[in-house]
């Protein structure tokens, strides 16, 4: 069949997608990550330290999303799914799974 969903990186952003820290080849699979001016810098925490979930690749900081993609034999990438079941809800993220645990001790469900 035909793949769906397919993706072209914008020309703003630095698009990888890798697997174990290695850009994927053709055909194979792997997590999106996002460097450029429009990924924010990290998080700020209690003692004022930017950090956050950053990978470095050659050098540059690369924000990982958690979306996984498949790099196409033809060009462009195929979106899989997420890696977690995360999901932002109002600006904040929420478990899936956890709901799923909760709608399932529902009488009648």
């Amino acid at each position: 069949g035909t793949e769906q969903h397919i993706l072209h990186p914008l020309p703003s952003l630095d698009f990888k997608v890798l697997k174990d820290g290695v850009e994927v080849e053709p055909g194979d699979c792997g997590e999106l990550h996002l460097s450029g001016s429009t990924v924010f810098a990290g998080y700020v925490d209690e003692f004022g330290s930017i950090n956050g979930p950053f990978v470095d690749v050659q050098g540059k900081r690369y924000f990982p999303t958690q979306d996984r993609l498949k790099r196409l034999e033809e060009g462009g990438y195929a979106c899989l799914g997420r890696a977690d079941s995360l999901v932002k809800v109002g600006g904040a993220y929420r478990d899936l799974a956890t709901f799923e645990a909760q709608v399932g001790q529902l009488p009648g469900v």
